[in-house]
């Protein structure tokens, strides 16, 4: 299931648009049919004789699929580009911009693939350029930066650091609830049970949001 929606339909499907490879699409689908025949044979097998794969065939027939060569290089470079755009997606929901640009300094890989992860970050463009600035990627070890104004950053750290506050005061207020013998004593033992898991969630709340706190302030 995890991949076939999350790898299959997330990333190789939507790159093919970019870059036509319908031969790996084709293999990658019929190996997904006989690999979860066993556990859905009605729909694979429809599935299988609707395609008109191999005429007269059935799946349940076929041989089991062999794992075919790789390149383990070109491999790599993919998923240094999922790398790549999940961190621009993420930016971009996250300052809520729109028509950003992808700047990257001597990358080939970049320059190489920039249509393709120009249309999986649905952004404006992807381009080589040498003034670095905006808001820069560091879930990679690529030269590559988005063309933000600082001003727009910012003002995201300054909600995150408003956001933090509150996070900080509820979990004060949460754990004097639970430092106090009389509350923990006399109140419905499901009610403190779940001050307990609020305060366990608000906790990771904080977190994440130190972590995205720092995340972009070493990205400016």
């Amino acid at each position: 299931y995890h991949f076939v929606w999350d790898d299959f339909a997330d990333w190789y499907i939507e790159a093919s648009k970019a870059a036509q490879n319908e031969a790996v699409l084709a293999s990658c689908l019929e190996t997904i049919l006989k690999l979860a025949h066993p556990f859905a044979p009605f729909v694979t097998e429809t599935i299988w004789q609707t395609l008109n794969w191999e005429t007269g065939t059935l799946l349940a027939a076929s041989r089991w699929p062999e794992i075919p060569g790789a390149d383990k290089k070109l491999a790599t470079q993919f998923e240094d580009i999922k790398t790549i755009v999940t961190e621009v997606r993420f930016i971009v929901k996250a300052l809520q911009v729109r028509d950003v640009r992808l700047c990257y300094d001597n990358e080939p890989l970049l320059a190489t693939n920039a249509e393709l992860i120009k249309r999986l970050s649905r952004i404006s463009e992807v381009a080589e350029g040498t003034e670095q600035g905006g808001v820069k990627l560091t879930q990679t070890s690529y030269n590559a930066w988005l063309d933000i104004d600082e001003k727009t950053a910012q003002k995201y750290l300054d909600e995150l650091a408003g956001k933090r506050d509150a996070t900080e005061a509820s979990i004060g207020q949460l754990k004097a609830r639970l430092d106090n013998k009389s509350y923990v004593d006399n109140a419905p033992a499901h009610i403190v049970q779940q001050t307990r898991q609020q305060l366990a969630d608000t906790e990771v709340l904080l977190a994440n949001l130190e972590q995205e706190q720092t995340r972009f302030t070493s990205s400016k």
